[in-house]
Order: C-alpha cells, then sequence, then structure tokens
C-alpha cells in the first residue's frame, strides 16, 4: 500500500509559449510535445521502514524545489521494488547507496568485488583514503542500472546500515559481516531530468559529509521537523 507523505512541496511555474501562426496558404508546423523533464512533476520514493531513506528523500526533494522543479517525497512499504518502481515510471527518484544497489541488480558481481577488498584488506594494501573502490563499486553499480535509468554522482556521505549494524565505509568494507562501500547516490529516470534537476543532485551530493547527515539524522521524523532541519543544511549549501 501506498501512502504520500506531508511532505509535498509544489513550487513550479507553468510556462506557456504562445507562437503565431501565419494566414498563409502553408501548413501550420505540428504541435510537439513538451519534454518530460519540462513538466513532471518528480516523485521521490523512500521506504517506510528506512528512515534514512526519507530524511534523504526529503533533503533532495526540497533541493529540487528550491531551485525551481515541483518535487514530493512519497513514502511506500518495504516489499516494493524502488529499481522497478522507477522502471514502471511510479518514480522518479530513489536514494540508495551504492554498494546495496549493486547487491540488488548483479549479486555475483558484487560478491566478487567484496572478496577483492577482503583480500586487499587482508594483505594490508587498502587505503581507506583511497577513492579507487568508491569509483570501482559506484561505476559497476551504474553499468548494472537497466535502460533509461541513470544515476547521479556518488556523495563520499556514508549510508545504509547492511546487517543490521553500522552504515559501511571503504575502511570496513570487505570485513567479516560488513559489505561494500555504501556511498549516497541518488538514482532517477533519465527522461524525467534534465540537466539542471541533473546538476541539484550533483550538488547535494557533493557538499554532504558524515558530519552533515549524523547531525541531521538527530531529532524528530515527523515531516514537518524534517523538512526545517533539510532547509537549515541547505541554506549552509547555499542551495
Amino acid at each position: 500500500m501506498r501512502y504520500v507523505s506531508a511532505i509535498r512541496v509544489l513550487a513550479l511555474t507553468a510556462i506557456t509559449s504562445i507562437f503565431a501562426v501565419s494566414t498563409t496558404a502553408c501548413a501550420p508546423e505540428p504541435n510537439r510535445p513538451a519534454r518530460e523533464s519540462d513538466v513532471v512533476s518528480i516523485k521521490v520514493v523512500a521506504r517506510a521502514n528506512r528512515p534514512e531513506e526519507i530524511a534523504l528523500g526529503t533533503l533532495y526533494a526540497e533541493a529540487l524545489v528550491r531551485r525551481g522543479q515541483e518535487a514530493y517525497l512519497e513514502v511506500v512499504e518495504e516489499s516494493e521494488p524502488r529499481i522497478a518502481d522507477l522502471e514502471d515510471g511510479n518514480a522518479e527518484l530513489i536514494l540508495g547507496c551504492t554498494g546495496d544497489l549493486l547487491r540488488q541488480m548483479d549479486p555475483q558481481l558484487a560478491e566478487e568485488h567484496a572478496k577483492k577488498l577482503q583480500a586487499e584488506r587482508k594483505r594490508g594494501e587498502l587505503d581507506p583514503n583511497d577513492g579507487s573502490w568508491r569509483d570501482t563499486v559506484y561505476q559497476s553499480m551504474v553499468a548494472s542500472l537497466p535502460d533509461r535509468l541513470a544515476a547521479s554522482n556518488p556523495s563520499n556521505a556514508i549510508g545504509c546500515q547492511q546487517n543490521g549494524g553500522a552504515a559501511v565505509s571503504v575502511a570496513k568494507a570487505g570485513t567479516t559481516g560488513d559489505d561494500l562501500p555504501q556511498n549516497i547516490v541518488p538514482v532517477f529516470r533519465e527522461t524525467a531530468f534534465n540537466r539542471h534537476n541533473r546538476d541539484t543532485l550533483n550538488i547535494v551530493s557533493g557538499a554532504i559529509s558524515d558530519d552533515d547527515l549524523r547531525a541531521y539524522y538527530i531529532g524528530p521524523k515527523d515531516s514537518v521537523s524534517l523538512k526545517n532541519r533539510a532547509a537549515k543544511l541547505l541554506d549552509s549549501y547555499s542551495v
């Protein structure tokens, strides 16, 4: 069962273009449909039992609205597949984590990466300040996305709890009981996002840090409180 959260921020101004039609014998040019990215109200989907997804969805939806794009958050039951929602047109944007999404779409490749990462760590070759594994997992995740779906740049911030524990950083990934790096990444339908809106996703992903998220997650989880904290965080990013 779906239900729409109270976070429904509508801030889109309709733009109408009027073209003069010549009265000559020439036939008028047929009307062309507007690009979807120019007219869509972006639905951000989060799972009800994942409070970090709801918080992140609030943050990115508010950022889109601030930059002129109508957007809202819809909270759904966990059983609903989020990638399928994007493919079916039931969502425009989801917030996930690179390792988690890769495991959903290509579990065999995810396991291969996890074993290699663990082997590097055991040999003492894993540098937590090296972004190569973050990039490797991200690139594999992007390559595994179905047609017509895309991802913005990954954040350096870590999300998604694994195995009931804490979020996994590169330094801990590959150890017993841990998973792949879990960098936050927005995934969206390509037709629903123009360049400006993609830039918005990249701005937020590039700005947020682990410290920012820890502070943002603290406090009441109701929609109004989340939106207020999101507004303060976006103010600090000049969004």
